[in-house]
């Protein structure tokens, strides 16, 4: 898949907006989400900004102090110090647990295994990687070096926070992201495995998402998640019951920066959306100091067009906006049950 590259100057960012009460929330969504003009009522997910996603039940289990030694929780479960300055978990076959645990601080985390691993109600706000590396690797080995072509591992995150420079890498396997807030992320929440071969599958469900283009480096393709690999059987992108909002971590300020989004979603593998909210284009765009900096919501390469199904969306400013062919082919999403958050109906001749 080829990517667009646009230079434009954006700008800095400040912090996200308390979010409004339930009964608030409820009571603002608009007729798109509350009475769609086609497609089904998207209430609940609407309602995700006041509840119900990230850590809530506290670090009872502990907190990273920056060192492992003295901590007997996650010595436990098999954490060891991995060679990038962090930690490293070798699950083997096993099934792993950790939950109520805060990693705020920790600068990387690598995990492999052919098992699965699962946190829950876990917190990462995590400090700068080490170069080259993001803050969750997987699956990666004591040294940093990614699997893009034949690992099993299953990653699964419920309930979990992650702010400001938690990304990850994903290589080959399962990840799945339900009930997750993300916030404060500088250029996305992470990458899978580019142009790697062995099978992938990444979900994202029930998740509040507000993080990506805050404060992005210089020159940087901008997106949520970028997913190009050679697919194997299986392989996928899900995006399902998410409210996401780009606007809401300050990416609307005034101070500048240097980069530009590729997409929402730039994604080279089969993609499905369902039942989920997309919206903040218009906001960042209308942006007086940086105007014009999101091109499009989902980017895609023409032999895998995404399937977009009952989504209220917002449109970024390159042609419809609301898609992009990267590959300058022919092929367009199949689309059913969508609406702008003007409550037009979308059919599928207004994506691109």
């Amino acid at each position: 898949m080829r990517k667009i590259t646009r230079r434009r100057a954006i700008g800095a960012l400040v912090s996200v907006s308390a979010s409004p009460s339930l009964a608030q929330t409820a009571a603002m969504a608009p007729a798109a989400v509350s009475a769609p003009v086609q497609g089904s009522a998207l209430t609940a997910v609407w309602n995700l900004q006041s509840g119900g996603t990230g850590s809530a039940a506290g670090a009872r289990q502990g907190a990273w102090s920056g060192k492992l030694a003295g901590d007997a929780y996650l010595s436990g479960k098999g954490f060891v110090k991995s060679n990038l300055s962090g930690l490293f978990l070798d699950a083997g076959p096993r099934s792993v647990a950790i939950a109520n645990y805060d990693f705020s601080g920790c600068p990387a985390i690598s995990i492999t295994g052919t098992g699965t691993v699962t946190f829950t109600n876990c917190t990462f706000t995590l400090s700068a990687p080490p170069p080259g590396h993001a803050a969750v690797n997987f699956p990666c080995n004591i040294n940093g070096d990614i699997d893009y072509n034949a690992g099993a591992l299953k990653i699964s995150f419920v309930n979990c926070s992650f702010v400001k420079a938690a990304t990850f890498v994903m290589g080959s396997g399962t990840c799945v992201f339900s009930y997750c807030r993300f916030s404060g992320q500088k250029q996305g929440l992470g990458d899978v495995g580019y142009n790697g071969t062995g099978f992938a599958s990444l979900t994202f469900d029930h998740c509040y998402i507000t993080g990506g283009g805050v404060a992005p480096a210089p020159n940087a393709h901008v997106e949520l998640t970028q997913f190009a690999r050679k697919p194997t059987g299986g392989t996928s992108c899900t995006i399902s019951n998410c409210m996401i909002d780009i606007s809401r971590d300050g990416q609307t300020t005034a101070a500048r920066w240097g980069s530009a989004w590729t997409g929402v979603f730039s994604i080279g593998v089969p993609l499905v959306a369902s039942n989920s909210i997309i919206i903040g284009a218009a906001a960042v765009n209308a942006n007086a100091a940086n105007r014009n900096v999101v091109d499009t919501l989902f980017q895609y390469g023409d032999a895998y067009p995404p399937t977009i199904t009952n989504c209220v969306l917002e449109p970024g400013c390159i042609g419809s906006g609301y898609s992009l062919n990267g590959s300058s082919g022919k092929h367009r999403p199949t689309v059913s049950g969508c609406r702008s958050i003007r409550n037009v109906a979308l059919k599928a001749d207004s994506f691109d």
